[in-house]
């Protein structure tokens, strides 16, 4: 018996040695880890932006002495000089401080490794002579407004400026300017656990978010004391979004027709009924499968409603409602990507030393590199073809560089 206590007690001071070492590891000998850099001419520099709506009261949740929406957005912008050697701007740093503040578990999990992206906070907007396109992006459910930075900073790089709308507790975590922290609450949290769940009146909230955005960049595009001064060509402006995001892109498309083309990354059709039809151009990025990606529920009636749902509205539904639409679309779906493979996550995963222990993140057996590889490919053919009238042999299926994509397309313009 005294043997048996004997390695039990060597078995524990080696876990404790082994665990003390990791906790070091990650603290302090981590390499720092960077985003992939972006593929354009030109460098990258961004900024961000609090607006309040007046005309807007918030519903969500009652916030006393602020009763008005308010929204933080960044801004990815083409920026004077070259792309550095390496990137020097830490990633979603307000995040990791709040995690550091807030619960040291999470933070040695998911924030201990330095990571940083490509644009330079503040930097001096390109000068030339044409105007910059402008794309709008909306985050996914808990998602945030830099969520997907890598796709924000490569299409800056094609001479894109790209605005992240972040929707004020639909967000995990937003920090306003003055510090105040908004995060989703639990209450809704909690409750939102399928897409057929959500209500018409909290999609169309981020269809407002969306469209005070445009209002704002116009107020922008014409105010001399802005740097964004008659840089923007407003009659070239695309939208696309993650998850929720792409819903609220598919909302927003038949009900504002500044949007010229847009874009859902692995956003399922919103609702019982197919959405509302528009006019614009329009791709789909999809993952192979939702049946790994389904939300569990204790709710067996719930259950049995969302299998019904994988079959019958996903890829089937989206193939059906794009080949209802009048101008052209786009399906592309990604082998082995998983509903978080369409956001930073993709990155994150590669980046963390402990990321198979939270399932890979929900990202899936693809390279996070190469999904962000493949991601950020289409959407630039996609823009540029539909804002730039620029021709792709990528999107025409001429040239297949990804062995992991599957495209389908319904062409009414040729």
């Amino acid at each position: 018996m005294c043997c048996v206590f004997k390695w039990i007690f060597k078995l524990l001071v080696l876990a404790a040695i082994i665990f003390a070492g990791l906790v070091i590891y990650l603290l302090w000998f981590q390499k720092p880890f960077d985003f992939p850099k972006p593929t354009g001419d030109f460098a990258v520099g961004s900024i961000k932006y609090h607006w309040i709506n007046e005309n807007r009261k918030e519903t969500l949740q009652q916030v006393p002495g602020h009763p008005n929406r308010e929204i933080m957005v960044q801004i990815w912008y083409p920026s004077l000089g070259k792309l550095p050697e390496v990137p020097t701007t830490p990633y979603a740093q307000y995040a990791q401080d709040y995690a550091w503040k807030t619960d040291k578990l999470t933070w040695l999990a998911e924030h201990s490794r330095p990571i940083y992206v490509w644009a330079v906070p503040d930097a001096k907007i390109l000068e030339i002579a044409k105007q910059f396109p402008v794309i709008i992006f909306s985050h996914g459910f808990t998602g945030r407004y830099d969520i997907n930075t890598a796709q924000c900073e490569e299409l800056a790089s094609h001479g894109y400026v790209v605005v992240g709308i972040g929707h004020t507790f639909d967000s995990i975590l937003m920090e306003f300017s003055d510090k105040r922290i908004a995060k989703i609450s639990e209450k809704k949290l909690g409750r939102f656990t399928h897409p057929l769940d959500l209500t018409e009146e909290e999609v169309d909230i981020r269809v407002a978010d969306a469209q005070f955005v445009l209002d704002q960049i116009t107020k922008l595009n014409s105010d001399p004391k802005n740097f964004l001064y008659n840089k923007l060509d407003l009659n070239k402006i695309g939208m696309f979004g993650h998850s929720l995001g792409g819903i609220t892109t598919i909302k927003i498309m038949p009900k504002d027709s500044r949007i010229k083309a847009g874009a859902a990354l692995d956003s399922p059709l919103f609702g019982k009924n197919l959405p509302e039809k528009f006019n614009q151009p329009f791709m789909f990025m999809l993952q192979e499968s939702i049946y790994d990606n389904i939300w569990v529920t204790d709710n067996p009636q719930k259950r049995e409603l969302q299998i019904k749902w994988a079959q019958e509205r996903y890829i089937p539904g989206i193939e059906k409602f794009s080949s209802t639409l009048s101008n052209d679309v786009y399906n592309v779906t990604i082998k082995g990507a998983k509903h978080m493979a369409f956001c930073d996550l993709a990155l994150i995963k590669q980046a963390l030393l402990l990321s198979p222990l939270f399932n890979n993140l929900g990202v899936g057996p693809i390279n996070g590199f190469e999904s962000v590889k493949i991601i950020n490919s289409y959407l630039v053919a996609f823009f540029d073809k539909y804002l730039e009238n620029k021709r792709s042999e990528l999107l025409e299926g001429k040239i297949k560089p990804f062995s992991e994509v599957e495209l389908k397309s319904w062409i009414r313009n040729k």
